[in-house]
């Protein structure tokens, strides 16, 4: 074996179990944990370093971890990456497998930590205490396991963690870097100055600690996800270049651009030509990615010794100047209605974003900020001093869950055509090693977000680790009150509850069985879920509906309600958690009769008749046939009458008549991008299909606006990149297709299919056993197509006049399209949203 060779893989088993339990949990690992080098307090960076010789080829699997992050290099070359973010409970590590050649070789890993320091550590990474592992299976374990081989460390200078922008209120994301070339002397290859021995703390741990330790510890487990997509980004646009002088601040500095500079600054993309910026001299290039992009950057400078070059990202620029503060903060431009307009024009605009900041020496320096950065602008401002500065090269390298959509999503109406791509990039930008909401602010796993994200994932792309990641995570943060955490991972100075999203938790698991089936993970998580209802039940007053409970009690980003909660939740009775109960309950029941707990199913039932006829004593309002919010009938909203409707405990007349009245009325509050999943729910449940394509005209509208992700809500939005606003990728497979599972664990397909207005559309929804596609032509109130099931799928279609059987291959049929699944004698048990 003359070369050497490095690999992720992944295992589904504890490392060195074959060493058996203890009295205590599973074996230690042959490892510690690597102490850094300085004794001081987080931030910090380090470099471990170990140097060995082999006399003959060997091939070994290490496995590898850090607090917080750590990049793995083999001799001179990045391997690896991580770890998969997770919490002190389930601490990932990676496995690489390692082909080395009878030769001496160099092991580095370039570690850091952020801690808990409030703005500068990002919510999503928690943390226990700073370290690196490695550990070697046989033969390799002492000649390569930190803790038992000759391992060295070195802090790592050079970077300063910088606070993120004072304008950026409720930013989460963590800081940024200031990076000195003069001090930034890291060597891939295990080079540089000070190395020192290391010192070993903790034994490597999977399981439990003995003699009742009581120092926290990492509990480690196998990564669960592959590696993520690092693939160079080339779709650059040079919008602009312009000299600013020293009293100009580019923040409150309109942009507009120098023709001969911004053509100079594209050839650095197009060609490679690098970029001369004279001495006293200060520019600022607006970099256009063409789409939004979550990216490490890198920018190579050679020379200018004194001067600055700020690496600035941005979704888009501002219509209106932000308003100047003091000691350089700002507020958002324009604050109540935070204009952005078309997101494709930046000329006359104003830049206001967020990043790092490079200070080049007199040597070439390559600088790359540790983690990546996202939106789809990126502003460079480069000031010299007495000597100038030479941009030799500057790019991004993609980062994204390796996501393939596999939807072939096509129809006749090319407005929503053109929506489909949109769609599909703000899932991807939000997918990483959790769910998140927002690449930009925040980075963070929320429930209500990720239950719609896991859905359109099992629909249009069908790998499943990413949501059983997240419905693991979700159960592991139960506080003791019963209820979820409503992000997780997040740091323990972050704790927030959400208590509308652990209901939403228990649907995540509902979903789970029915797209997947795995009952040994779902029983794994129904401890958890019936917490969660016990919790509520708790919050069952003696009216007989649900009282909000302690927390953040989130419904929709209504522009008119406080922090999206219904202004009367606060005051008692609440019509939409009452309603969200019931819809749980009985979600809940399946599983339980489906896990052979026919009494607990019976309970689940029981409780839910018994809130509902409650409820409808108090919320319903017999001259408006709706459900009013409150008690006192003066707030109406779709929110309660569509989880009303879903939750399958009405009457069929009195649900027709509540369902005529949600989509009739005109004076109702409506649900905005996130509630709308739910509002299209209820609407194909109910065979209001031209209430369904009304309610898509919102993003049927966000290529006009130059949006290349949905945003977080209707305009003016905070943030431009919100995957929960690609349900309707998730809604176009399973409600106009009508594809959806027949039973728990997806054993059988029903298809009903419901095209409304189109007159064709064609997709496939992604099953265990293949591909389940469908081809729609209407004429008139007549259906023809195809459906292809995978081999050894069955199931049913189901049209208005007739029920034909689908086997294995196409079947082409004829026949009048279904009205929604909620009339007689076509009652759903399918739906993966409603009750019943």
């Amino acid at each position: 074996m003359s070369e050497t060779h490095a690999r992720r893989v992944l295992t589904d088993r504890p490392s060195f179990a074959e060493a058996g339990p203890t009295p205590f949990g599973p074996s230690p690992w042959p490892a510690n944990w690597l102490q850094p080098p300085a004794v001081e307090q987080p931030p910090m960076v380090w470099a471990c370093r170990l140097r060995f010789a082999l006399n003959q080829p060997v091939k070994v699997r290490i496995h590898v971890t850090a607090d917080e992050r750590y990049e793995l290099f083999l001799d001179g070359e990045r391997i690896g990456r991580g770890p998969e973010r997770g919490a002190p409970q389930w601490w990932y590590y990676e496995t690489y497998e390692l082909e080395l050649s009878a030769t001496e070789h160099t092991l580095v890993a370039r570690c850091w930590c952020l801690g808990v320091e409030k703005r500068l550590a990002p919510s999503a990474q928690m943390h226990v205490h700073p370290g690196f592992l490695l550990a070697a299976e046989a033969p390799c374990t002492e000649r390569l396991s930190t803790g038992v081989a000759a391992w060295e460390v070195r802090s790592l200078d050079g970077r300063t963690f910088l606070e993120p922008p004072q304008h950026e209120a409720g930013f989460l994301a963590g800081g940024f870097e200031q990076i000195d070339a003069a001090a930034d002397d890291f060597e891939p290859d295990g080079g540089g100055e000070g190395w020192q021995p290391a010192k070993a703390g903790l034994i490597g741990r999977s399981g439990g600690v003995p003699y009742g330790h009581t120092l926290r510890e990492h509990t480690l487990k196998p990564a669960e996800l592959p590696a993520m997509v690092d693939q160079p980004w080339s779709t650059v646009t040079v919008r602009a270049v312009q000299h600013l002088s020293r009293e100009q601040d580019p923040v409150t500095e309109p942009i507009a651009t120098e023709e001969a500079l911004t053509a100079t600054w594209q050839r650095l993309f197009e060609q490679g030509q690098p970029v001369q910026v004279p001495p006293h001299t200060r520019q600022r290039a607006i970099l256009d990615l063409n789409r939004y992009l979550c990216a490490y950057s890198w920018l190579k400078a050679v020379g200018g010794p004194g001067s600055r070059i700020r690496m600035h990202w941005a979704e888009s620029a501002y219509v209106d100047p932000p308003k100047h503060v003091a000691d350089g903060a700002y507020v958002d431009p324009n604050p109540r209605n935070n204009q952005k307009g078309n997101r494709n024009e930046v000329l006359g605009r104003y830049f206001v974003g967020k990043g790092d900041v490079f200070l080049p020496g007199e040597a070439s320096h390559t600088f790359q900020p540790l983690w990546w950065r996202a939106g789809r602008y990126v502003e460079l401002c480069v000031e010299t001093g007495e000597q100038g500065l030479t941009i030799e090269g500057l790019g991004f390298r993609e980062t994204r869950y390796p996501t393939t959509f596999q939807d072939a999503l096509d129809c006749s109406d090319d407005r929503l055509n053109a929506t489909l791509p949109i769609l599909r990039r703000g899932m991807q930008m939000c997918m990483h090693e959790t769910y998140m909401d927002c690449p930009y602010y925040e980075q963070l796993m929320y429930v209500g977000d990720t239950r719609l994200e896991v859905l359109t994932t099992y629909a249009a792309d069908g790998d499943d680790r990413l949501p059983r990641k997240a419905i693991r995570m979700f159960g592991l943060s139960r506080d003791h009150d019963g209820l979820t955490w409503s992000r997780y991972p997040c740091s323990n100075l972050d704790p927030q509850t959400i208590p509308p999203f652990s209901l939403w938790w228990v649907a995540m698991v509902h979903d789970f069985a029915m797209w997947r089936g795995d009952e040994a993970f779902v029983r794994q998580q129904m401890p958890g879920v019936r917490c969660v209802l016990e919790a509520f039940r708790h919050h069952v007053g003696s009216e007989g509906v649900v009282h909000g409970p302690l927390g953040w009690n989130f419904v929709d980003w209504v522009p008119d309600w406080t922090a999206g909660m219904p202004p009367t939740l606060a005051h008692g009775p609440s019509g939409a958690l009452s309603w969200h109960y019931v819809l749980v309950l009985r979600l809940k029941a399946k599983l339980e009769r489906w896990l052979g707990e026919p009494a607990l199913a019976d309970r689940d039932e029981s409780e839910a008749k018994r809130v509902s006829a409650a409820a409808m004593r108090l919320f319903f309002c017999p001259q408006r046939g709706l459900l009013a919010e409150d008690v006192d009938h003066t707030l109406f909203g779709e929110h309660s009458a569509c989880l009303a409707i879903l939750g399958g405990t009405l009457e069929p007349a009195l649900r027709d008549r509540l369902a005529e009245a949600l989509f009739c009325e005109r004076d109702l509050v409506r649900s905005t991008i996130y509630f709308s999943f739910y509002l299209l729910e209820t609407a194909a449940a109910s065979g209001r299909m031209d209430a369904f394509f009304d309610r898509l005209e919102l993003w049927r509208g966000l290529p006009e606006l130059g949006l290349t992700t949905p945003p977080e809500q209707p305009e003016p939005t905070r943030s431009d990149c919100h995957a929960w606003g690609s349900h309707p990728l998730y809604h176009l497979l399973c409600s106009v297709l009508g594809i959806r599972p027949a039973g728990f664990g997806f054993p059988d397909v029903v298809v009903r299919p419901q095209p409304g207005p189109l007159r064709h559309i064609r997709g496939q929804v992604i099953h265990p056993k293949g591909r389940i596609e469908a081809e729609l032509e209407r004429d008139g109130e007549r259906l023809r197509g195809t459906i292809t099931l995978p081999a050894g799928l069955r199931g049913e279609l189901h049209l208005r006049d007739q029920i034909i059987a689908l086997t294995s291959g196409p079947t082409s049929f004829e026949g009048a399209a279904v009205a929604g699944w909620l009339q007689a004698g076509t009652e759903a048990q399918t739906s993966t949203m409603r009750a019943d």
